[in-house]
């Protein structure tokens, strides 16, 4: 148990150096610093979690703190190099500056929006049994690839419309019609959020008490305020007992309900969360696997970059690539670190060790920032069409609080984004445009 003790006091020193980071930047919070909070709780809070409610003693414990390393290494190397953007192109990608715009979208522009994710989501859980984001692997090759890309967008919209409404909600207290329009869509929102899995419904928490902070412009990383930090910390046990209990209706059509307990039974039902901690491979481990390797120099890759090569290439679209493969990056890391091949807790940060070695804390910020400049550039280009922008930094940050991920999110977001674009722009240029020249109701779409 030493091991997990000197463990734990390592990670809260870790977590309290985020803490003081985030204190000092609050005023001016961006994406990036979002990114940081993601990974500060992926392989901070989780691995502290998993440190309580397991023994580590049979790791080595310099090498876990080294595996940690790495990851904030890397982390820190990549938030650095964001500082060299002009202030004035950063300007765009602060949560401020978000929160100014989603005060600008209309009650219109998002009731579409929640129609369509309402729309898709009754389709596909009546037409293929699909409700969550977990089990589409299950049923991926039966559906038709126009809708499997086209219910990509619904958990970034859900986002969107998750903090729109709050914000909405908080800056008009005035109970009326458009107020229970509002309140409808953040809790048809949430409970889209909450079915496309936890962490993305604790991400959507997360980013509402940030919000509420920079309205109410408290700094919710200050001593006298982090009350809210503990609310949210009950306030996601509580939504993960739930969640536990209920996730064999949430994603089988046919599953049995007879055994799952009642709504005030299963919110206080902590076992099944405890024993998913337990049983969950905390994202570390794999980490931990590649860098013991690593040091031991039994890792053999066939080609430098292969699960790069191999991550972009499963992003590519099927009708533009008809013959194409998808790679299971999983085990083609295993197998090149002759590890057993297993559904491993994937993430950038240990595929980019295996191919790169000690380079890697270089590399995300070679592969990431590139790909992120461009989505700046689109988020500057869309400024002046507040739901437009408002998708593309929600989409943004739905990605970015994902750190057990592989490459394919990030083309993933870029297509996602240029689509949307390009529908909106088609839509504009074709009927709204030219109906502003002969009425203003058509601003309502914006």
């Amino acid at each position: 148990m030493m091991i997990n003790i000197l463990f734990n006091i390592f990670l809260i020193i870790i977590l309290v150096m985020v803490y003081a980071f985030l204190k000092k930047r609050w005023q001016s919070i961006d994406l990036f610093d979002i990114y940081i909070i993601s990974v500060a709780v992926y392989f901070g809070v989780y691995s502290l979690v998993d440190s309580l409610f397991n023994n580590l003693s049979n790791y080595n414990l310099l090498l876990i703190i080294w595996t940690h390393l790495l990851v904030f290494i890397t982390t820190a190397i990549m938030w650095l190099c964001t500082r060299l953007l002009p202030n004035k192109v950063r300007r765009f990608i602060e949560l401020r500056y978000l929160i100014e715009i989603l005060k600008k979208t209309t009650l219109a522009s998002n009731v579409l929006f929640f129609l369509f994710i309402i729309i898709i989501t009754l389709y596909t859980y009546f037409k293929y049994g699909i409700l969550g984001k977990a089990d589409l692997s299950l049923l991926n090759d039966s559906l038709p690839y126009s809708l499997v890309s086209i219910r990509n967008l619904v958990p970034s919209i859900a986002y969107m419309l998750c903090l729109t409404t709050i914000i909405k909600l908080k800056s008009n207290a005035k109970l009326n019609f458009k107020y229970i329009l509002w309140a409808i869509m953040l809790l048809g929102s949430l409970f889209i959020i909450f079915i496309y899995g936890r962490r993305m419904f604790f991400g959507v928490l997360l980013l509402q008490i940030l919000i509420f902070s920079i309205l109410a412009n408290k700094n919710i990383f200050k001593m006298k305020n982090s009350k809210n930090i503990m609310i949210l910390a009950i306030v996601m046990m509580l939504a993960s007992n739930i969640f536990q209990n209920y996730r064999s209706i949430i994603y089988s059509v046919n599953s049995n309900s007879s055994n799952v307990p009642g709504f005030s039974e299963s919110i206080l039902s902590f076992d099944k969360t405890t024993d998913n901690l337990k049983d969950r491979t905390a994202i570390w481990r794999f980490n931990y696997l590649i860098t013991e390797k690593h040091l031991k120099g039994n890792l053999r890759v066939s080609e430098p970059g292969i699960t790069v090569a191999q991550g972009f290439a499963n992003a590519i679209p099927s009708f533009l690539l008809p013959s194409k493969s998808i790679y299971d990056l999983d085990s083609t890391v295993a197998l090149g670190a002759s590890l057993p091949i297993l559904d491993y807790p994937s993430n950038l940060y240990a595929y980019l060790e295996f191919d790169f070695g000690y380079l890697s804390i270089f590399m995300l910020t070679i592969i990431f920032l590139p790909i992120m400049i461009i989505l700046i550039i689109l988020l500057i280009a869309t400024k002046s069409h507040p739901i437009l922008f408002a998708f593309v930094a929600c989409n943004i940050i739905n990605n970015l609080m994902n750190v057990e991920t592989t490459y394919s999110f990030l083309l993933i977001m870029l297509r996602d984004s240029f689509f949307v674009t390009s529908i909106y722009t088609i839509l504009y240029l074709i009927y709204i445009k030219p109906l502003l020249k002969t009425t203003k109701v058509s601003v309502a779409f914006k």
